[in-house]
């Protein structure tokens, strides 16, 4: 599927990608308004830049197991974005991958994933509770950035509450950061 295939197409309210698509280009279903839930099969290996940006009435975001990286801004401003499965091959979530995504709650970032670069989740406002995988090593710059309703991480078993109701902006490469910005 080509760079701006659907762009701004306001008919598409569903997407199910088989297992048969392998590619998809940048800006791809940009600002398709009335699209409300994806699935992507296992064909694809990568999520391109500003794929489903804009896609204000995303509600539910499923990730197939082909997927290893989803790039920068790839679900940015889908506000009403609220369920997300990622697959269990994704390694790397991109610069503001899920930025402004303010209707998303709680999130599950899978074991493989080693990466979640800045401003990854920057502005998901409703964001309380994330799940990080056991092999995440790296966290970007403000990558949780006004994420002002974050209360709970969890990573290897551990749960960590933020006491804070400041924002949680996250500037460190480990998770050690967790330790110093929230208590147990």
């Amino acid at each position: 599927i080509g760079k701006r295939a659907f762009d701004s197409c306001s008919s598409l309210k569903t997407i199910v990608l088989p297992d048969s698509v392998t590619k998809l280009g940048s800006y791809a279903f940009y600002r398709c308004k009335s699209l409300t839930s994806i699935t992507i099969g296992d064909g694809i290996i990568e999520l391109p830049s500003y794929l489903f940006d804009g896609c204000s009435a995303l509600k539910t975001v499923v990730i197939g197991d082909g997927i290893t990286t989803i790039q920068t801004a790839v679900f940015m401003n889908c506000s009403a974005l609220t369920n997300v499965t990622l697959g269990s091959n994704v390694t790397t979530i991109g610069n503001s991958a899920f930025a402004g995504c303010t209707g998303l709650r709680k999130i599950n970032i899978p074991d493989s994933v080693v990466t979640i670069d800045n401003y990854a989740f920057s502005g998901c406002e409703s964001l309380n509770e994330i799940t990080l995988g056991k092999d995440l090593t790296t966290i970007g710059e403000s990558a949780f950035e006004n994420c002002t309703a974050l209360r709970t991480f969890r990573k290897l078993g551990e749960v960590l509450r933020c006491n804070q109701k400041s924002t949680v902006s996250l500037t460190n490469t480990t998770c050690t950061v967790f330790k110093e910005r929230c208590g147990k």
